[in-house]
C-alpha cells in the first residue's frame, strides 16, 4: 500500500493536526490488509502554495518519517530530489506549472515507485532515493 499525501492551504496553519488522521489511516490499512507493506511517500515541494517554504515540506516529512518509525511502515523520502540546488525552493525544471510534474519529474517519481513496487526490501524502513 502506497500512501501519498498532498499539502494544501489548510496544512499551513497547523501541520500537527494532520498527524492523527495519518496515523488512523495507517492503522486502518494494517487492519484491513494484515501483512501488507505500507509505504508513505514524502510530500513533494510545490510552488502552488504561496506560503511554501522548503522548511514546511521538510518539517511535514519529518512528521511522516516519525509515524513510519512508530507504526512499522516504510517511509520513501524523495522530496530532496525535487528541491532546488540551494534547497530553499522547488526545482522548477521538474514541474510544468509549479504543481504538476513534467516528464523529467514524472520520470524521477516513476523510477522510485517502480523500486518500491518491484524491488522492495524489508531491510530498511526508510529509503532516501
Amino acid at each position: 500500500i502506497i500512501i501519498i499525501i498532498l499539502l494544501f492551504e489548510k496544512a499551513r496553519s497547523n501541520m500537527k493536526k494532520f498527524r492523527q488522521p495519518v496515523i488512523d489511516l495507517v492503522k486502518k490499512s494494517q487492519v484491513l490488509f494484515p501483512g501488507a507493506a505500507i509505504v508513505i511517500q514524502s510530500v513533494l515541494p510545490m510552488k502552488n502554495i504561496y506560503w511554501y517554504t522548503a522548511g514546511n515540506v521538510i518539517g511535514f516529512n519529518e512528521m511522516l518519517r516519525g509515524i513510519c518509525a512508530s507504526y512499522n511502515c516504510y517511509f520513501l523520502d524523495i522530496s530532496t530530489r525535487f528541491l532546488s540546488a540551494d534547497r530553499r525552493d522547488f526545482n522548477c525544471n521538474l514541474f510544468n506549472d509549479w504543481l504538476h510534474l513534467n516528464k523529467w519529474g514524472r520520470n524521477i517519481l516513476s523510477k522510485r515507485l517502480d523500486f518500491i513496487v518491484n524491488g522492495m526490501s524489508r531491510r530498511s524502513l526508510v529509503w532516501d532515493l
